[in-house]
């Protein structure tokens, strides 16, 4: 390589610098993320991620949903902003996060990204029901009682199978669409679902 070539190749790393840190951020087209570049007190300098989500969403007045294979260990907040922070946690692992219309999610990488794919084909295979929104602010939820408050508000009997009842779900939502809900909390879980008129049976995982 000639001189000049070389001292072209350095001139242009100085001038338009590569971005050495990997990001595990889902970017949306058309999402207003601004807040993610401010860092807001979050009452403490170690904390797990999913405490540390919970508490930029209450702070934002963001919803929040979390799936239950996210058990990143508690550590160091290191970054200037949430989206440093938040990469931080999640650089070279198998897990992603994305802000969209002011709800956070969190769950692994494929999961996110088939989940914003079929969620309008998703939301229109589940039953009309009544239009609503749901509004909670969960640490932890059982699955059966979440689903027992969406049944009042869609009209539509939603239901985990049994060996569900117990799971526990880690959200925050606000103002958000029943349907959207569901949807979310399926896809991110992997959890399966059977649909019929006027039911919603929401099943376990697939096993491989």
């Amino acid at each position: 390589m000639s001189k000049l070539n070389y001292a072209f190749i350095v001139l242009l790393i100085i001038i338009f610098p590569i971005n050495i840190f990997a990001s595990s951020e889902l970017v949306l087209d058309g999402s207003d993320n601004s807040a993610l570049n401010a860092l807001p007190e979050v009452g403490g300098r170690f904390m797990d991620v999913q405490t540390f989500a919970y508490r930029v969403a209450a702070v934002n007045n963001w919803s929040l949903i979390i799936s239950s294979s996210v058990t990143e260990s508690t550590r160091e907040i290191k970054g200037k902003s949430i989206r440093e922070v938040l990469n931080n946690y999640f650089n070279d692992s198998e897990f992603s996060w994305c802000l969209s219309n002011k709800c956070l999610y969190i769950a692994s990488k494929k999961d996110l990204s088939d989940f914003f794919e079929v969620l309008p084909i998703l939301k229109k295979k589940l039953p009309q029901g009544k239009s609503g929104v749901f509004s909670g602010n969960f640490t932890y939820i059982e699955l059966s009682l979440l689903c027992r408050f969406l049944k009042s508000i869609s009209g539509v009997n939603i239901l985990p199978v049994d060996d569900l009842l117990h799971s526990n779900i880690m959200m925050r939502a606000q103002n958000m669409e029943w349907k959207h809900l569901v949807a979310a909390i399926v896809c991110l879980n992997r959890y399966q679902l059977n649909i019929t008129d006027y039911s919603v049976l929401i099943g376990p995982p697939p096993i491989y």
